[in-house]
């Protein structure tokens, strides 16, 4: 199933490349083992991982003891 999108945001402040969230989780950070791979210092090897859980809340644990988990419950961008 296809949850949405993961859009990176370029230094530029224009949208960079796009990554389908298709399964419930999804890790990233510099770590060859990752899902998506972010080469900059100051990312972890393994920075956050990205889930979405059996509420279809969307939760995003980053892997630091100074950040918390955060969980958001997703609102369609175009309500129907």
């Amino acid at each position: 199933p296809f949850h949405g999108s993961i859009v990176v945001i370029k230094r530029s402040g224009f949208d960079g490349s796009v990554f389908p969230l298709v399964n419930g989780d999804c890790l990233m950070g510099r770590a060859e083992t990752c899902d998506i791979r972010v080469q900059l210092p100051t990312v972890s090897d393994e920075h956050c991982r990205i889930e979405v859980n059996e509420n279809d809340e969307l939760v995003l644990d980053f892997k630091h003891e100074k950040v918390k988990t955060f969980t958001y419950t997703r609102q369609p961008l175009y309500p129907a």
